[in-house]
């Protein structure tokens, strides 16, 4: 098992047609966003126009989550509309990267891609203040049996959001600042020490968390 802290020196930072995006990772570590030569990736964006257009990606499935403001997304297919979806802060809304897709509002949000190959979940999750929870309470989805884990590379998240989190693991305890993420890759039967690890802060209110979960 392995996990670290991806800092703001190794995010790298470019402009899109909304505004600004923050790639927090990427999978291989030495692949290429605008070349599309990647398996996974996670960012962070700015969304500073009302109206805004999404690049295609074919053969990407795409996760968003709003942290602030509400996103009304309008999605087509070869022109043909598809469905509309307003997605609340901290809703999580999947949807394939080759569709027309059409945002309105202004916000910041959270993304997840997935090429072929690749199997992901993204979620929120609130904190409470005075405790401690456990990993696998907060995701139990990536423990799920169920899901493509077996003989498989595996890896999970936390992006910290607005305060500063404590994690707890086999080695001691961790401190997540504020907008970076805690990375830990593993393999399946190493699961177990991850579903143990203890998650909390110190602040008085409820802290929000997202978190997502790569099968690969």
């Amino acid at each position: 098992m392995k996990y670290r802290i991806i800092d703001r020196q190794q995010h790298k930072y470019r402009e899109w047609s909304g505004g600004k995006s923050t790639e927090l990772y990427i999978y291989p570590e030495d692949a290429n966003y605008l070349e599309r030569h990647f398996l996974w990736r996670v960012s962070y964006a700015t969304v500073d126009a009302d109206k805004t257009s999404f690049t295609p990606l074919y053969g990407v499935k795409r996760w968003i989550m709003p942290l602030e403001s509400p996103l009304l997304l309008m999605h087509k297919n070869d022109m043909q509309p598809l469905y509309d979806i307003s997605v609340k802060p901290y809703e999580a809304h999947c949807f394939k990267g080759e569709w027309e897709t059409v945002s309105y509002g202004k916000t910041n949000d959270f993304n997840l891609m997935l090429k072929e190959g690749a199997y992901g979940i993204l979620k929120h999750y609130k904190v409470p203040s005075d405790q401690e929870i456990v990993l696998s309470k907060i995701f139990p989805e990536s423990f799920d049996e169920r899901l493509p884990l077996y003989q498989r590379r595996l890896s999970m998240g936390i992006y910290c959001i607005e305060e500063p989190i404590e994690i707890l693991h086999p080695e001691g305890l961790l401190i997540l600042p504020k907008e970076q993420l805690f990375l830990m890759d593993y393999q399946y039967e190493e699961g177990y020490q991850l579903a143990n690890f203890l998650i909390r802060h110190q602040a008085e209110r409820s802290v929000n968390i997202v978190l997502f979960f790569v099968s690969y």
